[in-house]
């Protein structure tokens, strides 16, 4: 609950930069906050945690955001499952907001740069 996930097959690639996430926002209430969490999910099972980035919304945002996790270099091995999370909150390496909201994500894409 709270958390949404996207996932895809890795073809082999190295990711070399700065992911960046583009959708359509609905916000209800204060002190929002977006999350991102990029793993690489290796066929074993075992996860790393190859980026991640917060982005503070707006009381009662809505349109489109865009907002870049924290750039990076790392190969992803053909077959391991590259898995985007999405959050409300990523305490405690980013503050918790202190109000309640919901959000709601609509044309979600996600780039990532290859080298």
């Amino acid at each position: 609950p709270g958390t949404a996930v996207y996932t895809m097959t890795s073809p082999g690639f190295t990711l070399l930069g700065l992911p960046t996430v583009t959708a359509s926002v609905n916000t209800t209430g204060p002190f929002g906050e977006l999350v991102g969490r990029l793993w690489d999910v290796l066929p074993d099972g075992t996860q790393r945690l190859i980026s991640r980035g917060v982005y503070r919304l707006t009381d009662n945002q809505q349109g489109q955001l865009t907002f870049q996790l924290h750039g990076n270099g790392y190969r992803f091995a053909a077959g391991d499952t590259v898995k985007l999370e999405l959050l409300g909150r990523d305490s405690p390496y980013y503050r918790a907001s202190n109000g309640a909201f919901t959000i709601q994500l609509s044309n979600l894409t996600v780039s990532l740069p290859t080298g």
